[in-house]
């Protein structure tokens, strides 16, 4: 396996230095669930996930629709990050019926929220949240934290840049 690192480039101009996906994915391809109702947070994420294209990102404006999206069988993701605050089912909801379904106990999960109520990251610990990020972040840490799920499945992490 080839050491995972991820390394923010500002400014840098010459894409072709950076790894092609098939080489540091080995072909590999992470499948990521959003599940974020704020219009410029998701804009954000856009944009990260837009420097990692050998990875699939859905995007969904609710917990509702991302439950619908994570028990559809035509679909596996490897890992979803959650808002709490959403319409139809919040985040830590979300995470509790994840974690009571067979498929899910054991998913990655990143908690992406304004929220710093000591009981809300309490529940989200219990509830076996992956990583817990409080808004605003800088995209350096999400790739970060997506990183780290990458290397937990085994996957390689390509080099990326954000402009």
């Amino acid at each position: 396996m080839q050491t995972a690192f991820v390394k923010v480039l500002q400014g840098f101009d010459d894409a072709s230095l950076l790894p092609s996906p098939f080489e540091s994915m080995g072909g590999m391809c992470m499948n990521i669930l959003v599940a974020e109702d704020d219009e410029g947070f998701v804009l954000l994420m856009r944009e990260i996930f837009g420097a990692m294209p050998e990875h699939e990102t859905l995007f969904c404006g609710n917990g509702l629709e991302a439950w619908w999206h994570l028990t559809d069988p035509t679909r596996q993701f490897d890992v979803v990050i959650l808002d709490i605050n959403m319409p139809h089912i919040d985040g830590l909801t979300l995470l509790a019926r994840m974690r009571n379904h067979p498929s899910f106990t054991e998913m990655a999960v990143i908690i992406s929220t304004g929220l710093t109520a000591r009981n809300k990251i309490t529940e989200a610990g219990t509830l076996r949240a992956t990583h817990y990020l409080v808004k605003p972040f800088p995209p350096s840490t999400l790739i970060e934290k997506v990183k780290l799920v990458e290397q937990q499945l085994g996957m390689a992490v390509k080099e990326i840049r954000i402009a």
